[in-house]
């Protein structure tokens, strides 16, 4: 549970449960990153804090709640292009992390680093972002990446993220718009190349 901690503050949560309460309970429409958040967190809580004894009657519950989250990802990934969705992605990945389907997980996780380099959150100066609360969340969002990928490295003996792929330590985040997401997609074979020894 440590890495959604890391991912969401307190407050992020909070404030995604207030807005979703305003904009109606079941309305998924408004806000589907929102949705999804709110949805695989949820399913993650109960999954993770429910007691051994108890999982064989919690697990429905919390898979309910995981599958209302699954069922926005496709429009997540054919719209997505900014931080939310890549949050998203990983607080669905890190519910499939406590379950045996290590497929969904690596599938999710790989979504979401793709979200990543898509909006430039690993890059440095691109845009500079002047909002300390935006450069915070790209923060929690690169590094709990990055964290969750090189444990699947280890785990699953996947190659790691860090011995691959070029990766930068990002100073300043980037505070990426719409347009810039659909010019980044061009250029992302370019951000990932293989380092040469």
């Amino acid at each position: 549970m440590y890495e959604a901690q890391a991912l969401f503050r307190p407050d992020d949560v909070l404030k995604l449960v207030n807005d979703q309460y305003s904009a109606g309970s079941s309305n998924c429409h408004t806000n589907p990153t929102r949705w999804v958040m709110l949805n695989a967190l949820i399913a993650t809580g109960i999954h993770w804090k429910a007691d051994n004894k108890a999982i064989r009657e919690m697990f429905p519950v919390s898979w309910s709640y995981f599958k209302n989250a699954f069922a926005i990802f496709p429009e997540i990934v054919m719209n997505g292009g900014g931080i939310d969705d890549c949050q998203a992605m990983l607080a669905m990945a890190l519910f499939m992390r406590g379950t045996a389907d290590t497929h969904a997980f690596t599938a999710l996780l790989s979504a979401a680093a793709h979200a990543s380099h898509c909006i430039g959150l690993g890059l440095e100066d691109l845009y500079g972002s002047s909002d300390l609360i935006d450069m915070e969340r790209r923060k929690r969002c690169f590094w709990t990446l990055y964290v969750l990928r090189c444990n699947v490295s280890l785990n699953l003996n996947l190659p790691a993220p860090s011995g691959e792929f070029q990766h930068t330590s990002p100073k300043v985040y980037v505070n990426a718009r719409t347009d810039s997401v659909k010019n980044m997609s061009m250029l992302l074979p370019w951000f990932i190349t293989r380092e040469k020894p």
